[in-house]
């Protein structure tokens, strides 16, 4: 029997938090550092014994580099999660194409709405 891969909106949040943090390869110090909380406070998030107020998560998504959107998507939502990307292409030219596309049309929706 072949094991189906979870999808993102298959995880909890709790789950969601700890999986941003290590594909960061940050510790819960360091996170709870950048999101200005306590490590503990952190763990119980992680754990699931306690939940963040959005207020927290607003926090923990910027310590991550990312939008609190992130926490909150499923899976035919797109999220562009900055911190990833850059890792990822150091240059535009490195971006695939669809990648490069909707990126663009963000861009341009911004400046529309006057945020760029």
């Amino acid at each position: 029997m072949k094991v189906k891969p979870k999808k993102q909106s298959d995880y909890p949040l709790n789950e969601r938090i700890k999986y941003l943090r290590e594909l960061r390869k940050m510790t819960q110090t360091e996170l709870a550092q950048k999101a200005g909380i306590t490590q503990g406070s952190l763990a119980h998030f992680e754990a699931g014994k306690n939940s963040p107020s959005v207020q927290t998560l607003v926090a923990l998504a910027k310590g991550l580099e990312t939008s609190p959107a992130i926490f909150f998507t499923n899976d035919d939502v797109l999220v562009f999660d900055l911190k990833k990307i850059r890792d990822r292409y150091k240059q535009v030219e490195d971006l695939p194409d669809k990648l490069y596309r909707d990126l663009n049309t963000v861009v341009i929706l911004a400046k529309k709405m006057g945020l760029s």
